[in-house]
């Protein structure tokens, strides 16, 4: 696709997504490519930054700091986008992280056009590709819906009807063949042959021509004739055959027929599109246990997903299955889903979205098939234990920053259900499905524990570490051991036990220690030092881009100086907590002055209620209330609406 095309392309994607956009021209970009503002559930104002990239280009650091820049140069600014093509390093998922900027990949941007429906922008950019209508199903619903029910469709069980029952159809490339790598040799030798004709002994040149001029038409002949068995493709062999025998252009049937060849709908469900029968998890027949549905009439319908769990674990792999997409075929439906496997590897849940962007579910899986599924609104994350309890996280409206937690049994009783006034980060589950964490994103920024053999909230855990949001609970000698990591895989930054006290925190080395808290980050005296020289580099500024970004290090620099002084210093505390609330107040109405303002306001606030001062406590937080009024978004926690509740 053309640079400027993929520019107008995401323009009309944002746009199917409920945005209003404006592509900058050539000449005028200074930076930001697509514009997009919309004004419910209230205004916001996105700048988004395109990278159509290669597979080997990925964007850096650099680029990403250079674009976040750009929410200072322009007024009401929400947040900076960058959209690519391919990804992004680990250094600028960092920076990205740090300065507010949302990253999204070539991944995430297939995921997008699938979730709103937007194939129809990839037709109208690319010439060379070519829409499918999908088939009309109305005809055949009236018609079953006119002739009476069998016994078979009203659940009874019958071996015959499930004999003959369709079969889906799985998308992908079908099983390679001998003759498919003789099509790509014979190919890549013709080129060779043609271009070396001078090159190469001429009767080497004659052996290579003959040979190529040979098995590319019998290679092409065998091959499409094996994979007949398992596609309805290619309809005309003959075609690709004959014109592989003219010499001068076979090369070009032959490329014709390998790149085809990639796409074509395999109609038979045995094969994997590695040509090997797969282990796939079969509901085809009905289960002993009645499934659970969103209604009680509703017909038993198939589901399948690539992989199974007692495939997992008889390959003794140990794959992240979050980073790793699959499509299960439900009632006609197909959904593209994240999966997570339980440890012991006996339970999967799968949870994504259909064709229809309004449709989400949950799937859960055990070796005999699908056990339940649930109709989600915005499923973000989900985790299983080893029995089946099942954990999934609701983002219910992303616009509103909130969020739902629903644990289910494996029989598909809902044992739990908990609201967030914050997005949801992580959730893990104990393998003995007996406790449960979730982390939050700010303003909220903490840890829950859940004990579901009672149902109550164990313990709530302010995060220590920016980012650190990754949930993993793992067991050691004293007990069940929470850790938290900046990104999945990474290591971890510290742990905590059930009950909210940090057991170690991460050194250097990465080493399990007892908690020290003489960093270099939370030394006062290396805090002093950084604070004098961000004010002279705030005094030194000379366009207010540059002078808000020095605001917002001094401003986080004073927060760090309070939060080091707390135990010791109280009264300077709050002469630093009052710095930092001006220098965020300086970044207003951008997303780090909102946010920052609120957690300095969020601290003082319980700084006072400790001290019994309760009228100063409840004007901070109708503070952080006045702030969410003005500007339209979420910054109360569901505790600091309690304390305001309670303190009216």
């Amino acid at each position: 696709m053309d640079a400027y095309d993929f520019e107008h392309f995401v323009g009309d994607l944002w746009e199917r997504m409920g945005w209003e956009t404006e592509v900058s021209t050539a000449a005028a970009d200074k930076g930001v490519d697509v514009t997009a503002q919309k004004a419910t559930p209230y205004e916001q104002t996105l700048l988004i930054q395109v990278k159509r990239y290669g597979p080997n280009t990925t964007v850096g650091s650099p680029e990403v700091q250079q674009y976040a820049s750009l929410r200072h140069q322009y007024h009401g600014v929400d947040k900076v986008l960058l959209v690519t093509t391919n990804g992004y390093s680990r250094q600028a998922k960092e920076i990205a992280d740090q300065l507010n900027v949302k990253l999204i990949n070539g991944d995430e941007l297939v995921q997008l056009v699938l979730e709103h429906d937007a194939l129809d922008l990839v037709v109208k950019y690319l010439d060379f590709v070519e829409a499918v209508p999908e088939e009309d199903t109305s005809q055949s619903a009236e018609q079953s819906a006119d002739r009476p029910e069998t016994p078979s469709e009203a659940g009874a069980p019958s071996s015959e009807s499930d004999a003959s029952a369709p079969q889906p159809t799985q998308m992908g490339s079908p099983p390679s063949t001998r003759w498919h790598k003789m099509v790509m040799g014979a190919t890549i030798g013709w080129v060779v042959v043609f271009f070396s004709v001078v090159a190469i002994p001429e009767a080497l040149w004659g052996l290579l021509f003959l040979a190529t001029w040979v098995a590319l038409p019998a290679a092409l002949y065998l091959d499409a004739r094996e994979i007949g068995d398992v596609t309805d493709w290619p309809k005309y062999t003959w075609v690709y055959v004959l014109t592989s025998l003219l010499w001068f252009v076979a090369v070009i049937p032959g490329l014709i027929y390998l790149w085809r060849r990639r796409s074509v709908p395999v109609k038979d469900e045995k094969y994997s599109a590695s040509g090997e029968q797969a282990s796939s998890i079969d509901t085809s027949q009905p289960s002993t246990e009645e499934q659970r549905t969103e209604a009680s009439n509703e017909s038993k319908s198939y589901a399948d997903v690539e992989g199974s769990a007692s495939e997992s674990r008889s390959s003794g792999t140990d794959s992240d299955d979050r980073d790793h997409a699959r499509v299960i075929g439900y009632e006609e439906e197909r959904y593209t889903c994240q999966v997570k496997r339980s440890p012991n590897g006996e339970w999967l849940v799968a949870y994504g979205r259909g064709t229809d962007p309004d449709d989400a579910r949950v799937f859960v899986y055990d070796d005999t098939g699908l056990r339940i599924t649930e109709t989600i609104a915005e499923p973000t994350t989900a985790s299983i234990a080893d029995s089946g309890r099942t954990v999934v996280i609701d983002a219910l409206d992303p616009d509103e920053h909130s969020s739902k937690l629903l644990v289910f049994e494996p029989d598909g009783t809902q044992l739990l259900t908990h609201y967030f006034n914050a997005d949801v980060a992580d959730c893990d589950v104990t393998p003995d499905g007996e406790y449960v964490v979730v982390t939050t994103y700010p303003p909220d920024d903490s840890a829950y524990v859940f004990d579901l053999g009672s149902g109550d909230r164990r313990t709530k855990h302010e995060l220590r570490h920016e980012k650190a949001r990754q949930v993993t609970i793992r067991t050691e000698d004293s007990g069940w051991e929470i850790q938290f990591s900046t990104d999945t895989g990474a290591d971890p930054s510290y742990a905590i036990d059930l009950d909210g006290e940090v057991v170690w925190e991460g050194t250097t080395d990465h080493e399990k220690t007892v908690q020290e808290d003489v960093g270099e980050r939370d030394d006062p005296q290396r805090l002093r030092e950084t604070i004098e020289s961000l004010r002279d580099a705030y005094d030194a500024a000379e366009t207010e881009p540059e002078r808000n970004d020095v605001a917002q290090s001094l401003a986080d620099a004073h927060w760090s100086m309070a939060n080091a002084l707390e135990d010791d210093d109280p009264e300077a505390m709050q002469d630093h907590l009052e710095q930092a609330k001006e220098r965020y107040f300086e970044l207003l109405p951008w997303y780090e002055g909102k946010s920052g303002t609120a957690k300095v306001l969020r601290k003082q606030g319980s700084h006072y209620l400790e001290r019994g001062e309760e009228e100063r406590a409840a004007e901070c937080f109708r503070q952080i209330k006045q702030l969410e009024d003005e500007y339209s978004v979420q910054l109360l926690t569901e505790e600091d609406e309690q304390h305001l509740e309670s303190l009216s």
